[in-house]
């Protein structure tokens, strides 16, 4: 897997105003980040809060490393409007849609590092069938192994190849953008033609026609073929 980086820069106007920005008092039972080695970007655009403050984790910077060998986590309810890629291209989100998600390191007995991205989001999206929007759930669970650098990450994919081995793996960095890779791992998520179940504008024959034009199997078009 390719390296994945966002950086993201503010005007001076925008870099002063979230420098004075008072700090908004911690909600009562809400989860609290306190991390060394945590670096909050202070030049988002709009004055935009650091992730000391639950449900605000724009801005989490963190070092992949020291994520891995101190088994760090992170985790929070972000709204789906600040994943900014995701739902660039897709229709009107659900008014305080949010998207549950956690980020954790560990390093394994082989000394090799590791994250672990769990999220779940229902983005709205459009069928391909009736066109019409509709919240899909996506749970994402994935396990990412840690390379060193681009060189060693093109060498593991080249064993991959060679040995039919698939592992997901990002290239360390000491400011890895932590809702950037929630975001990478929840559009890798999305179904490449996203279908209702059951479409509500159209009537039931246009259903069957639709699911019987999709084969079940390789082999099931095979056998319509011979039947013809």
């Amino acid at each position: 897997m390719a390296k994945k980086q966002h950086d993201t820069q503010g005007t001076p106007s925008q870099q002063a105003a979230a420098a004075s920005k008072p700090e908004a008092p911690q909600p009562p039972g809400q989860h609290e980040q306190t991390l060394p080695e945590v670096e909050h970007d202070k030049s988002l655009a709009g004055g935009r809060q650091a992730h000391q403050l639950a449900g605000h984790a724009e801005g989490l910077f963190v070092d992949t490393a020291e994520l891995a060998r101190q088994g760090r986590a992170f985790e929070d309810l972000t709204p789906i409007t600040q994943f900014a890629r995701l739902v660039g291209d897709l229709p009107t989100q659900l008014p305080g849609s949010k998207v549950q998600w956690s980020v954790a390191g560990k390093t394994d007995m082989q000394g090799r590092q590791w994250v672990h991205v769990v999220a779940n989001a229902q983005p709205v999206i459009e069928c391909q069938r009736c066109m019409q929007p509709f919240a899909l759930q996506v749970d994402v669970d994935n396990l990412l192994q840690v390379m060193k650098s681009e060189a060693e990450l093109e060498a593991q994919e080249a064993h991959d190849e060679s040995t039919g081995e698939v592992v997901e793996r990002i290239v360390g960095t000491r400011r890895l953008d932590v809702l950037g890779l929630v975001e990478d791992e929840i559009i890798l998520g999305l179904p490449y033609v996203p279908k209702h179940e059951i479409c509500p504008s159209l009537p039931a024959p246009l259903h069957e026609a639709d699911d019987d034009d999709t084969p079940s199997s390789p082999f099931a078009a095979l056998g319509k073929l011979k039947n013809h």
